[in-house]
């Protein structure tokens, strides 16, 4: 359920809807580590581990890629064998290179931390590893330097998300929250939004002068920012606990595809087409909100299609099952 919150809020996000995308960059994709931390787990030796993850990430890595890379291309006209080998090879070595470097980021916290977790059962010394990495990517960003290989830069940055969720693991009473009185639930609710929207807005409109955003290395007040991100995915976990709805759960359990291809296979060409109609695309006031109420409605029916197209049949194996 948050993973389907999660990428219900990227896609408002991305359809740059001003009034909610200071509120939404805030925490939205530090949700997506989080949610990865919680559900990582060791049961096996190291090769196992390597397999399965070759199994449930590389290999959706490498060809989820192959139709976002010839939509771009097509969009662009410069479809020829040497542009896709050049991005082929870009998204080999990873660095910012298409809606696929988070997963690419997931890959190296997924084989950091096997060792951390596996070979230092005492969590105090994977919180201190945990901020210690967290650190170093903050550094790392003052002194300018980001574009590292496989985004380990960002992977760095995350890391304590990452080790926060799977601290979290066991640990979030989702029985509990359902049994809160509907006020006081409410009131909890109500109590973490305000405060996530607050500290958000104060990392942007004071210090950053625009919404934090990990894919082009906007974090500015360290602080605020892990704050902020946590505040919001507190929040997201209330409401994921309380409110069960089947299709968000549907959409994150598949929220890769549904990640991976709602920008360059659907939102972008529906833009294009709402350009080429002469329909402006409105980023706020009531008409905005109806209009990217709209494109998210058709986003979400074209990609809940491909997405039961691809699990129904052979290819399913692209998204790692």
């Amino acid at each position: 359920m948050a993973k389907g919150y999660g990428i219900i809020l990227m896609l408002i996000g991305h359809l740059h809807v001003n009034e909610l995308m200071v509120w939404i960059y805030s925490f939205h994709m530090p949700l997506f580590f989080f949610v990865s931390g919680y559900l990582f787990n060791i049961k096996s030796n190291f090769l196992d581990f390597g397999a399965g993850k070759v199994k449930r990430m590389v290999i959706p890595y490498l060809f989820l890629y192959i139709p976002m890379l010839l939509a771009d291309l097509s969009i662009e006209g410069t479809l020829s064998a040497g542009k896709v080998m050049e991005h082929l090879w870009l998204n080999l070595l990873q660095q910012r290179h298409s809606a696929l470097w988070f997963l690419g980021c997931l890959i190296v916290l997924h084989f950091l931390y096997y060792p951390i977790v596996r070979y230092s059962p005492n969590r105090i010394v994977g919180a201190i590893i945990s901020l210690m990495l967290g650190l170093t990517g903050v550094m790392l960003w003052r002194n300018g330097v980001t574009g590292l290989y496989w985004n380990f830069d960002i992977a760095m940055v995350a890391a304590p998300f990452f080790y926060g969720g799977y601290l979290m693991r066991g640990r979030i009473n989702e029985a509990r929250i359902k049994k809160m009185k509907t006020v006081t639930w409410a009131a909890a609710a109500l109590t973490v939004l305000a405060a996530s929207v607050l500290v958000g807005e104060l990392n942007c409109r004071y210090f950053l002068g625009r919404e934090i955003d990990l894919f082009e290395s906007l974090f500015r007040e360290e602080w605020l920012s892990y704050t902020a991100a946590f505040i919001g995915i507190a929040f997201i976990v209330l409401l994921a606990a309380r409110w069960s709805v089947p299709f968000i759960r549907y959409i994150g359990k598949h929220s890769l595809l549904f990640y991976a291809w709602h920008f360059p296979i659907v939102m972008l060409p529906l833009l294009k087409l709402c350009n080429k109609m002469g329909i402006v695309h409105l980023n706020s006031g009531w008409m905005g909100l109806l209009q990217n109420a709209v494109l998210l409605i058709i986003t979400l029916v074209i990609l809940t299609i491909l997405n039961e197209l691809v699990i129904r049949t052979r290819l399913r194996f692209i998204t790692g099952r």
